[in-house]
């Protein structure tokens, strides 16, 4: 029998791989911001893509905090159920 941790366990350790990569990916475009900046170009389209892994980021953590009770043990009810960040008041 297949259990809900299993079938997650392969998605949070390749999350877990991506945050680096992400950081990385941050660390690069604020460096680019910089030098256009530096040299008088326009950073608008620039800053879209900084914000644009920021944003990615955050919900690839929030994605891993959101499933990782679940290979706790945790109810599969209890862990999907938790609202989001980014989740808006009706």
């Amino acid at each position: 029998m297949l259990h809900v941790r299993d079938n997650l366990a392969w998605p949070i350790a390749e999350q877990d791989c991506r945050v680096p990569e992400l950081h990385t990916r941050i660390d690069h475009q604020r460096q680019l911001i910089e030098e256009l900046a530096g040299e008088g170009h326009d950073i608008t389209s620039a800053q879209i893509i900084l914000d644009s892994l920021f944003l990615s980021l955050f919900l690839l953590v929030e994605d891993r905090y959101r499933f990782r009770p679940m290979l706790d043990g945790e109810p599969v009810t209890s862990a999907v159920s938790r609202k989001s960040a980014l989740a808006l008041p009706r």
